[in-house]
């Protein structure tokens, strides 16, 4: 064995036994071995207490607005009674929105209740299945886990998942407010808006409402009566009909979030078009009803574009640059070319017919190899799309005015969805409508500072794509530069029916199940594993010095010069 100096003295028989003779190497060895032994088996030396895990999911959907209040404080009184008994209890509270960031995780109900005071159920309705999901993870197959929300699952596609306890408290409420929105120019070009007021309840509702205009109420005040479970569309103008946005303000009740809704007048980014082509060619007319047909276009002739219209001749072939959609030019009618159309698999021309397209066959443009081809015709590309650049070209193989394309919806789509890219990358500010956490794209310069999101009256975020989760208005900016003024609204008639809230209280008063001895590791077992080391390295020590002193011992004797 390591720990024993094997013996030198010859075997020459007699007494079997020997007196164990031990030293300082084996005592040292010995200790560390005692040493590694427990911290290996997992021996603590700490005081054993029992400790149980409960998770709570939060349900954010706006209903439970109603009813928050009641629910935080009927999840206070749970968790309190759950906790008894139990040394130590591991809270973790979850919003059930995907994505969302944790609400609270520790052991004191104190910190929960604080942590909860900024919670605001505000979102659409979603699934909190990924938000259960995440829950179970922490806490364990042993682990307590409550859906807190204000009704019961309504079908089996709501169903909660096996072992999650629901806590619903809510009530029945009758409830009337704004829905949706509509803004848009009336018989004289001014902007108008329509709202429609919906009563979630089955007696009629009759309601005041006003217009706000930076916090100050403007007009009088009107009344407006709906029928039982019905609507009613309100219209009205901005003041002065240059105020750029306005609040409509419904008289309040138990369900204030769509209680209030503002609006901005919309401010779209318009498309800068020059149509370069002569007035005598066949194009010009095609080309004229396009622009005209397509909203937001304003046609150009001198200045900045921001894509461009072209006629190309194969027999004077020259370079098209910037954005453009470009139409070929033959001259002479040819054959019409036979056989069917393949359309690409391209976002472009989804949904998009072309098989009544006519088409003579003739000249071609040349086709790179980065080309996308978006239509066929047997073997000649009839429609590409070119982005080997740094803008797009839609380009047209063939001679427009000799065929029917222009008779076709497709084309007018075709062409409307390449310029409404265009229009989605160009840099410049606009206003819009949009509902609460809805995504929504804007175009930014990629080689500036990083856009944030700025609520009314709170600090600025980061801009993630996403519109805020409660009503009022916002800008998104970057830089010093304003890319969007935005209104978010409340839209999801789901959640603002409260008709169906009720409570139900499935979680048990105690968690037998979800107990366990937990035992606190002792603080120091890095001195023990620094001791074991350290006796291991002294015994080391000394056999080697041993070993190299028997060693001596044993040297045979040399003559003496």
């Amino acid at each position: 064995m390591f720990l024993i100096d094997r013996s030198k003295e010859p075997d020459e028989g007699g007494r079997k036994f020997r007196r164990f003779r031990g030293g300082i190497p084996f005592w040292l060895q010995a200790l560390a071995i005692i040493l590694a032994t427990l911290l290996l088996a997992g021996l603590h030396f700490g005081d054993i207490q029992k400790v149980g895990r409960i998770a709570a999911v939060l349900d954010s959907s706006a209903s439970v607005t109603a009813s928050r209040d009641d629910l935080l404080t009927a999840l206070d009184e749970k968790l309190r009674r759950l906790s008894r008994g139990v040394q130590t209890t591991e809270f973790t509270v979850l919003d059930s929105f995907p994505g969302a960031r944790p609400i609270y995780h520790g052991t004191e109900l104190i910190e929960l209740a604080a942590a909860l005071e900024d919670w605001q159920p505000t979102r659409n309705g979603h699934d909190p299945n990924e938000a259960l999901n995440v829950a179970r993870s922490l806490i364990g197959d042993k682990g307590l886990l409550i859906f807190a929300t204000d009704h019961k699952p309504e079908s089996e596609t709501e169903a909660l998942p096996l072992g999650v306890n629901l806590l619903a408290v809510g009530k029945p409420r009758d409830n009337v407010g704004f829905l949706g929105i509509d803004v848009r120019p009336d018989e004289t070009g001014t902007p108008a808006w329509a709202v429609v007021v919906r009563n979630y309840s089955d007696v009629e509702a009759r309601r005041s409402w006003q217009i706000e205009v930076d916090g100050t109420r403007v007009g009088e005040e009107r009344a407006v009566t709906i029928p039982p479970d019905g609507a009613v569309t309100l219209r009205g103008g901005f003041p002065d009909g240059e105020t750029p946005a306005i609040t409509l303000v419904l008289e309040p009740d138990e369900f204030p979030v769509d209680d209030r809704l503002p609006i901005v007048r919309p401010v779209t980014k318009e498309i800068l078009v020059s149509a370069n082509i002569p007035r005598d060619s066949r194009h010009f007319p095609i080309v004229d009803r396009l622009v005209k047909s397509l909203p937001d276009l304003r046609p150009v002739i001198t200045g900045e574009t921001d894509v461009g219209m072209f006629i190309y001749w194969p027999l004077e072939p020259r370079e098209i640059g910037g954005a453009a959609v470009v139409f070929l030019e033959q001259g002479q009618r040819g054959k019409l070319l036979t056989g069917g159309i393949v359309v690409a698999n391209h976002p472009l021309m989804e949904g998009l017919t072309w098989q009544s397209l006519i088409v003579p066959d003739g000249l071609k443009m040349p086709v790179y190899p980065t080309d996308t081809v978006l239509a066929w015709a047997g073997e000649k590309p009839l429609i590409l799309l070119r982005e080997s650049g740094a803008w797009p070209q839609l380009l047209f193989n063939f001679d427009l005015s000799l065929s029917n394309a222009d008779k076709l919806p497709a084309f007018a789509i075709l062409c409307h969805r390449f310029l409404s890219r265009i229009r989605d990358a160009k840099v410049f500010p606009e206003s819009r409508n949009i509902e609460l956490a809805q995504r929504f794209k804007i175009a930014y310069d990629t080689n500036g500072p990083a856009p944030i999101l700025q609520r009314e009256g709170q600090p600025p975020e980061a801009f993630i794509g996403l519109s805020p989760n409660e009503t009022g208005f916002f800008t998104v900016k970057q830089g010093d530069t304003t890319l969007l003024h935005g209104a978010a609204h409340f839209g999801d008639p789901r959640e603002a029916d409260l008709r169906e809230c009720e409570t139900e209280d499935t979680v048990p008063n105690t968690i037998p199940s979800v107990i366990e001895e937990a035992r606190r590791d002792s603080p120091w077992w890095r001195a023990f594993l620094i001791i074991a080391l350290i006796a291991v390295a002294l015994a080391w020590h000394f056999q080697a010095r041993s070993s190299r002193r028997q060693g001596d011992q044993d040297a045979p004797d040399f003559l003496e010069a």
